[in-house]
């Protein structure tokens, strides 16, 4: 599993948008006024340098990051540290104004690749971000999301994982990306996947090396899992 080394940090649990095909929903809603805070990214980076750790690529995720009150700080900080390779952030642009441009542009400055969710709710946002010609930000364009199986799919193991990350929430560690998600939307029990959540310490990743995470009882709901994906697109 470390081979992978993708980490993608929930930076908040804000979000203006709360789109009813939106998978992070039930999360979002769970977890009200929650956000990773900069101890937990200078955790990060102290804990992952310690161990020789060293990522692919770390993402910042959602909720929406640019409602993060640490983003600047965070994405220099882990720039400047050289735990990754790439940084890349996903946002709606919402928060982007004429007013706000400047400030936008210099993030985009400290992140790698920027992906830009288009919907409708964000043409006007789209619009003037685009009339800046920023290289490395993207628009991203997302008509619809899948839901989420209220069966486990068959034939779905070992899941064939579309984004192979890890999570990060606040001081912790998950398995898998979507995790913590998937529990909120389907309503599971946390305490059944605690031996799959580590706390930010020394060699923090030290339990996941005897695990598979691509065969485990989630990946036959999750959409993560392309054979998911494929099941439902028949």
């Amino acid at each position: 599993m470390i081979q992978k080394m993708v980490l993608s940090i929930k930076t908040t649990a804000a979000c203006q948008l709360h789109c009813s095909f939106c998978p992070v929903v039930p999360w979002m809603k769970s977890r009200e006024g929650w956000q990773t805070t900069l101890q937990d990214i200078t955790d990060l980076i102290y804990y992952t340098q310690k161990a020789g750790y060293h990522y692919k690529r770390i993402i910042y995720s959602g909720g929406e990051p640019l409602l993060w009150d640490h983003l600047k700080k965070a994405a220099k900080l882990i720039k400047e540290s050289g735990i990754t390779d790439d940084t890349f952030m996903y946002t709606n642009g919402m928060s982007v104004t004429e007013k706000s441009l400047p400030e936008f542009k210099e993030i985009c400055e400290l992140i790698d690749n920027v992906g830009i969710s288009s919907y409708s709710e964000n043409k006007d946002n789209i619009e003037l971000i685009l009339a800046e010609n920023i290289p490395n930000v993207s628009i991203i364009k997302r008509e619809r999301y899948f839901d989420i199986q209220e069966k486990p799919v068959l034939n779905s193991f070992p899941a064939n994982c579309g984004c192979k990350a890890l999570g990060m929430i606040g001081n912790k560690i998950t398995l898998c990306s979507f995790q913590d998600h998937l529990i909120a939307y389907k309503k599971w029990n946390p305490e059944d996947f605690k031996d799959q959540t580590v706390l930010l310490k020394e060699n923090y990743l030290k339990p996941f090396e005897v695990m598979n995470p691509f065969i485990r009882d989630m990946c036959a709901y999750c959409i993560g899992n392309l054979k998911v994906k494929a099941w439902i697109m028949k």
